[in-house]
């Protein structure tokens, strides 16, 4: 008995897992709709006759009794009339769709290859297009940044070399009209005041009469030299500052503008 009811199972697993047997049973139901749905949605209390009853009056097809064909050929013609109208046709519909539904699901997956493949190559050839004109434009900017290097080049190289041509007073003039935006340029006065009213002393009378950072700019733009002086009638040393040939220059150029009061 259980060997019988293991080859059965097995036999039946067979058969349900096959997508025929589905398939029929699919359209079975839906061909024989309104069978299904009196028997199993509609509620009892709508019917006046048992459910039987209204089948077989309203579902099932009853060729009428007559004198010239006998009762027992009525019933075998009206039960097979009923079998071939209800079971026939949905073994006629699984057999297009077994037939005719893999040709479609081939020739629509076909259609969807041919879309999806042509999106892909679209949006590849549009993001090809777009790395070449990025790659373009940026060979462009290294191209233009390339060409500003090289003319600011030129243009340094020009500068220095009519740096070199100019003569030392024309290189003077253009270094103080530069020292004239400076902010400590109205300092320098201090160092004329130094050298031409205490002859060059940092500290007449103990007390210091140029401030540290004047004293700093002027010195970095070789504009003063530091000496060491002795003071033979005190005899001690002191430390003191000259103008150089371009400190002259500027203390020229500045007195033109800005007199000593």
């Amino acid at each position: 008995m259980s060997e019988f009811l293991s080859s059965f199972s097995k036999w039946f697993s067979e058969k349900t897992s096959s997508p025929l047997y589905f398939t029929y049973l699919g359209f079975l139901v839906v061909w024989n709709w309104k069978f299904f749905q009196i028997i199993f949605l509609e509620n009892g209390d709508l019917f006046f006759e048992p459910r039987i009853g209204y089948i077989n009056s309203e579902l099932l097809f009853s060729i009428p009794v007559s004198e010239k064909i006998p009762l027992w050929a009525s019933f075998i013609i009206d039960w097979f009339t009923n079998f071939t109208w209800h079971f026939i046709p949905p073994v006629i519909l699984t057999g297009l769709a077994i037939k005719y539904l893999p040709i479609i699901h081939a020739w629509a997956f076909n259609i969807h290859l041919t879309n999806y493949f042509s999106r892909k190559s679209a949006f590849y050839s549009a993001d090809l297009a777009y790395e070449k004109g990025k790659e373009q434009s940026l060979k462009e900017v290294s191209e233009s940044k390339d060409r500003q290097i090289r003319t600011q080049q030129k243009i340094q190289k020009k500068e220095k070399t009519l740096q070199k041509t100019l003569t030392n007073k024309e290189q003077w003039e253009i270094e103080y009209n530069e020292f004239e935006k400076h902010q400590l340029f109205f300092k320098f006065q201090q160092i004329i005041i130094c050298i031409y009213k205490f002859s060059g002393k940092l500290n007449p009378i103990n007390k210091s009469i140029v401030d540290s950072d004047i004293k700093a700019i002027a010195h970095t733009k070789d504009l003063i030299s530091f000496l060491e002086k002795k003071d033979s009638s005190m005899g001690w040393a002191y430390e003191a500052i000259n103008l150089t040939d371009k400190g002259k220059f500027f203390a020229d150029k500045y007195l033109e503008k800005n007199p000593l009061v």
